[in-house]
């Protein structure tokens, strides 16, 4: 039997793959075979008994299983007056919504997955202060659409510590969405940021707020499954007896 060289295998616009007991009525024992065929109408068969049926299995296994949610991470900085602002917040873009048309208003509410920001303040009766999706009493939000306080397509995180203080930041959307925003380019400009007790004064206003997306964001599934497949074929393809 002649072996190709990997330059000699054919590209297949048609793969097919068969792990019954008995594919191959030649021999007498079970294989897995993959047919193949190229732009000439020349069937090409590659059989292996072991390879290419835990590679069928595996890649059954990889369309079959559920996708794993993806998340997206921020990171933001911000400026107010006598402090400043630093933190993160992350979310999963396939999370389902808490609430819909919150104030009235269209739009539509998530909780994030994790956040943490620390608060620095000079403010009398706004002292320095962190929130933490681990500190018990802690509440965050992520409004998307027309929010409180708002106006316009936006996004906004809204943090509460329990005790009676609030901080939000907004940020215009490039596009109107009724769901979290899947990619850090349909998320704007900053809009605003406030720091303040809950209900009262004093309240803060920032003059400036920066949002970057963190290098923890994880990319969408389809990637890990495109890389899953193409290196399934690999192994199908230079780990196999070829027949004609």
């Amino acid at each position: 039997m002649n072996e190709p060289t990997p330059r000699e295998f054919p590209s297949a616009p048609f793969i097919q793959i068969c792990a019954a007991t008995s594919c191959d009525v030649v021999t007498d024992r079970p294989w897995a075979q993959l047919f193949a065929l190229d732009q000439h109408g020349k069937i090409w068969k590659y059989t292996n008994s072991g390879m290419i049926r835990i590679a069928s299995l595996m890649l059954w296994l990889a369309l079959a299983a559920p996708a794993a949610a993806s998340s997206l991470a921020f990171d933001f900085s911000g400026v107010m007056a006598f402090g400043s602002a630093a933190g993160s917040f992350q979310y999963e873009t396939t999370a389902a919504a808490t609430l819909t048309n919150l104030g009235g208003m269209q739009n539509v509410v998530y909780t994030p997955t994790s956040w943490s920001f620390q608060m620095l303040s000079g403010i009398g009766g706004l002292g320095d202060r962190l929130y933490a999706s681990g500190l018990a009493g802690q509440t965050g939000a992520l409004c998307v659409g027309i929010c409180t306080f708002g106006s316009g397509q936006q996004l906004r995180l809204d943090l509460r510590d329990g005790l009676g203080t609030r901080f939000y930041m907004s940020f215009g959307l490039t596009e109107p969405l009724t769901a979290l925003p899947t990619s850090a380019s349909q998320i704007g400009g900053f809009q605003e940021a406030i720091y303040r007790v809950e209900g009262s004064v004093p309240l803060v206003p920032f003059a400036s707020g920066v949002l970057r997306q963190a290098s923890s964001s994880v990319p969408e599934p389809a990637t890990y499954l495109l890389l899953g497949i193409a290196g399934l074929v690999w192994l199908v393809l230079f780990w196999s007896e070829v027949k004609r």
